[in-house]
């Protein structure tokens, strides 16, 4: 008879358990990157694409970096607000399989009085593309701002701790020159800590300045989008031979859009 097989240990099973996890988490953090460049750009500027990766891989790993902190932190406001970046990016993606699908039933058609709000359209899109790209900017910077005051408090941190060693070990006749210099120095970390939050106001008014401004115009594109479609069921109920047997528009995106109610994370 053949030896007994031994049966996996507890930390074998845990330590595969937690491989198995990391190779989960890694396949969805490349899967999420991947999600993010195609947002940024459709298949047909695939070169394009190639790239601004290239060429922005540095500041993006430093931005993975910050993000990663935070997370630890479990900072719950900058979170809804990275939530609310990737629900502008999906709609944005969804706008543009719109889009795509309108430009289809054009083609077909061979109708020119929808023209001109088809290339509205488009241009609106490129210009909400912009705006999504100006606030990606305006986050970094205000992340880049968070890790300067990060970095700020913990050499406080360090100098009160210094500082307050210095008080242990200093005799009673030097005692009054010790507590002097601390709160000479006390008074200068509260300045520090008071500039910094003069210059992280700005960054912050901008944001929720570009925000706002993303969601009009990605709200003035669903109702052009809407209207486009209204208008090519109308041409295509108009001329029924120019369209295949089986039905009219079969070739339009199923999807539909999503509202402006925000997911949470």
């Amino acid at each position: 008879m053949g030896a007994h097989r031994k049966k996996p240990g507890k930390k074998q099973r845990l330590g595969r358990k937690e491989a198995r996890r990391r190779d989960a988490h890694t396949a969805a953090e490349a899967g999420a990157k991947l999600s993010a460049m195609n947002t940024y750009f459709p298949s047909s500027v695939s070169e394009a694409a190639k790239a601004f990766g290239v060429s922005q891989s540095e500041q993006s790993e430093g931005l993975n970096v910050a993000l990663e902190n935070q997370k630890r932190a479990k900072k719950h406001k900058q979170k809804m607000t990275r939530g609310q970046f990737d629900d502008h990016h999906r709609r944005l993606k969804l706008l543009e399989l719109h889009v795509e699908a309108a430009a289809e039933i054009f083609n077909k058609m061979n109708t020119d009085h929808i023209a001109k709000d088809l290339r509205n359209l488009i241009r609106n899109f490129s210009a909400a593309c912009a705006d999504g790209r100006a606030i990606r900017s305006t986050a970094n910077d205000a992340l880049a701002g968070v890790n300067r005051l990060e970095t700020t408090v913990k050499n406080l941190e360090t100098s009160v701790e210094q500082l307050e060693a210095m008080v242990e070990d200093l005799a009673a006749n030097d005692a009054m020159a010790g507590m002097k210099t601390l709160e000479t120095r006390m008074e200068n970390l509260e300045a520090g800590l008071e500039d910094l939050a003069a210059e992280m106001a700005p960054m912050r008014e901008n944001s929720d300045a570009a925000v706002k401004t993303m969601e009009e115009r990605i709200s003035a594109i669903e109702s052009q989008v809407e209207q486009l479609v209204k208008g090519a069921s109308k041409s295509a109920a108009l001329q029924p031979a120019d369209l295949p047997k089986d039905g009219r528009g079969q070739e339009v995106w199923k999807g539909r859009l999503r509202s402006g109610k925000k997911e949470r994370f």
